[in-house]
């Protein structure tokens, strides 16, 4: 019986350690503290890790905040802009006392300085979701337990993966460290911060304070503890299944003959039987007498049109047409553009004054403005101006001639142009 209580106590506290998984968060803020505080998450080192400090709330900075933040840290307690630093001292040296590099970017001149913050996670969480931000002036490379992440400059990521996914990964239980390393080039230095770590366990993260020296061994393990007291009965189990069926008994003796019962109704009648083979074809009789002509039926769709016939032979010629009207007189064309005027030549030598000539024939008397038609083969008197032309079709009224075969000849039209003139 012992035995079986303390299979029920195992049972009991395995089931405790589940029910007790509670939601987890871990949220860290660098920095919403006042100016000149020390950042209590985390520490600055300014010989690459060597040796760990305090780092400072240097108060706002030109750049955009982070959703929640209002600060900045800095390893230094300055951003390098200040007459003196948060302790009083007085800044002479901008890169020695504050930080600031001298840049450009890449010249060998820049300065860096690492951040790191702590934490503990428990043994036994599960469902892990990390936000990791931050905002560098000018750069930031972010690890988490020596994994690069990722490279910022503002709050621009430039390279790597900075997805909540990715961070959880490289968590693990016990000891784990984000570690910024921060380069500036020139300007002020400083850097943001916030983490939102969420997860399920019995028991949360710790944060390991700011400026704690390293993790000291691991100490031995306690003694086993007392037995613990037998847990309460358990309930009633369940009913068991059905046994199996017994034998069957003996059987009976014979009981006596009852009386005749009384007649039974007729059965319904029974199914149709199949039909019988067909019988023998009788011999054909005589045809019967030719029916009446049945009513003509529709006219029937036109068919498609025939192959086209070849050509019949050529008609005999026509008698000529008689003459047509005379058509209408043509657009005067536009004239022509004057020809430019030839040097004049020069004076010849006056010769003796000749006879008087005979008279010459009467003009054609048109009255200036009046329009000359000529074939183009005609040249104009003098005092005409061309203005256009235009061709005209005039019908041969020649009587037709015939040829050694008999048949006539229609003689062809005459296709003339015309020179119009303007008497000037």
């Amino acid at each position: 019986m012992k035995n079986i209580h303390w299979f029920m106590c195992v049972l009991i506290l395995t089931f405790s350690q589940v029910a007790h998984a509670d939601p987890q968060l871990l949220e860290l803020v660098g920095t919403d503290l006042p100016i000149g505080a020390i950042d209590p998450y985390s520490e600055g080192s300014t010989d690459n890790g060597l040796t760990w400090g305090e780092t400072y709330s240097v108060g706002t900075h030109p750049f955009a905040d982070l959703p929640g933040v209002t600060g900045w840290v800095n390893v230094y307690p300055c951003q390098g802009n200040e007459f003196e630093d948060l302790l009083g001292v007085e800044i002479t040296d901008p890169g020695a006392q504050c930080g600031q590099g001298v840049g450009p970017q890449g010249s060998g001149l820049e300065t860096v300085s690492w951040i790191r913050i702590r934490f503990y996670m428990p043994y036994n969480f599960t469902n892990t979701s990390m936000n990791l931000q931050m905002n560098a002036d000018n750069q930031g490379d972010v690890y988490l337990n020596d994994e690069f992440l990722a490279t910022i400059e503002g709050q621009t990521q430039v390279d790597g993966n900075f997805t909540p996914s990715v961070i959880s990964q490289h968590l693990k239980p016990g000891l784990n460290t984000i570690k910024l390393k921060l380069t500036d080039w020139g300007g002020l230095v400083a850097f943001q911060y916030h983490i939102s770590l969420s997860f399920d366990a019995i028991s949360g993260a710790t944060l390991v304070p700011a400026a704690a020296g390293p993790e000291g061994p691991a100490g031995p393990q306690g003694p086993a503890g007392n037995d613990g007291a037998d847990g309460a009965d358990g309930a009633d189990g369940a009913d068991g299944a059905d046994g199996a069926q017994g034998l069957a008994g003996a059987d009976g003796a014979d009981g006596a003959d009852g009386a005749d019962g009384a007649d039974g109704a007729d059965g319904a009648d029974g199914a149709q039987g199949p039909a019988g083979a067909d019988g023998a074809a009788g011999a054909q009789g005589p045809a019967g007498a030719d029916g009446a002509a049945g009513a003509q039926g529709p006219a029937g769709a036109d068919g498609a049109d025939g192959a086209q016939g070849p050509q019949g032979p050529a008609g005999n010629d026509g008698s000529d047409g008689a003459d047509g009207n005379t058509g209408p007189q043509g657009y005067t064309g536009p004239q022509g553009p004057t020809g430019d005027t030839g040097p004049q030549g020069p004076q010849g030598i006056q010769g003796n004054q000749g006879s008087q000539g005979a008279t010459g024939p009467q003009g054609e008397g048109l009255m200036s403005g009046s329009l000359l038609f000529l074939p183009e083969s005609e040249p104009a008197p003098a005092g005409y101006t061309r203005l256009g032309s235009y061709k005209q079709e005039l019908k041969n009224k020649k009587s037709k001639k015939s040829n050694k075969s008999g048949k006539s000849n229609k003689s062809k039209n005459l296709n003339i142009t015309i020179i119009v003139y303007q008497r000037d």
